[in-house]
């Protein structure tokens, strides 16, 4: 009787603590968040950067996201400010008025050097391209913010400075008199695309802003 009452204290047990993890599991599975809650945070677009990551499993992550569906990153520049009619992106006047809007952040150590959390910049990332802009305001890392700048710029197909001129300014850079080497990029500069020059004159304003600093 002893033993039969032991085996039957076992397998009550074990029932109860079956029970328990099924329960847990339950909860689990109800606290789970939906796909349309993840895709309003920004975690996963369709083709966003988690799945892949997970996918293609040790690829860096900050090329990971698939850039051929998305409205803003990876897009061509010209395409982009033809679609927007402006001559400079919407994002990158955007970023930049949230990078300037507090005079601490054009203070900031490492700025465009240091590396913000790659995460949070995946994450606005993929609500840019849901053309959700608050998204920057409301971020309070700069480093997050120069980060998502940098991302846009590094994944154009094409670079700011189109690729055919930069044999000339890799040699107009090695010219000893400044006065010509001035002449040289002036002339440079003048045959970039209308959207490119007024982009890269933005970006050099921008950057002029906090060299004081």
């Amino acid at each position: 009787k002893i033993l039969g009452s032991t085996e039957d204290l076992t397998a009550a047990a074990n029932v109860e603590r079956q029970t328990k993890l099924r329960d847990r599991l339950k909860k689990f599975f109800h606290r789970r968040p939906t796909m349309e809650s993840i895709k309003q945070k920004g975690i996963y677009k369709g083709s966003c950067f988690w799945v892949d990551f997970w996918v293609a499993r040790g690829r860096p992550v900050m090329s990971l996201a698939s850039s051929a569906d998305e409205p803003v990153f990876g897009r061509p520049l010209s395409a982009l400010c033809e679609a927007e009619r402006r001559l400079v992106p919407d994002f990158v006047s955007r970023c930049v008025g949230a990078i300037e809007r507090r005079e601490e952040n054009l203070q900031a150590d490492g700025l465009y050097r240091a590396s913000g959390n790659l995460s949070q910049v995946q994450k606005i990332r993929c609500q840019v391209d849901q053309y959700n802009f608050n998204v920057l305001d409301e971020e309070e890392d700069v480093h997050v913010l120069t980060g998502t700048l940098k991302l846009f710029f590094r994944e154009l197909p094409e670079p700011l400075i189109p690729t055919c001129l930069h044999e000339r300014m890799i040699s107009a850079a090695g010219v000893l008199s400044g006065k010509e080497k001035a002449a040289q990029y002036h002339e440079l500069v003048g045959r970039l695309p209308k959207c490119n020059y007024e982009t890269l004159r933005f970006i050099l304003l921008h950057l002029k802003r906090f060299l004081p600093f």
